[in-house]
């Protein structure tokens, strides 16, 4: 029977356990209320787009981007070295990851070879 699957998704689990601890520490949404940094204090929010014909044109300050499909949501007020932190450590929990899922990977052929030369010694006894 081979254990490398359960082995693997348990691996993924706890690196996705790890680096969503690592964002909610570094980010601490449930934190007491801190005292507003200097900086950009300006709220931010996501509105739907819909693309029509051009009729009218009005100059506005704002920030353009592509969202994709997934949004980081974060109080209004949080500095950016903040968003670096958890980047870092979302980074840093993704190489533990690939480090992890390498070891293991390792540890799959080094049990392979053992069963193996198990498996010949046996039958070298018979």
């Amino acid at each position: 029977m081979n254990a490398t699957r359960p082995r693997q998704t348990a691996l993924a689990g706890l690196g996705l356990v790890l680096v969503t601890a690592a964002v909610i520490v570094v980010i601490d949404p449930f934190g007491a209320g801190k005292p507003r940094r200097a900086g950009n204090t300006s709220r931010t929010s996501l509105a739907t787009v819909t693309r029509r014909s051009l009729s009218s044109q009005t100059q506005v300050n704002a920030t353009l981007g592509y969202g994709g499909s997934a949004n980081i949501r974060l109080p209004a007020g949080t500095p950016p070295a903040t968003v670096e932190q958890a980047e870092q450590a979302v980074t840093n929990g993704e190489r533990m990851l690939r480090t992890a899922t390498a070891a293991l990977s390792a540890d799959d052929t080094m049990l392979a070879n053992a069963r193996a030369t198990a498996l010949a010694a046996l039958q070298k006894q018979a």
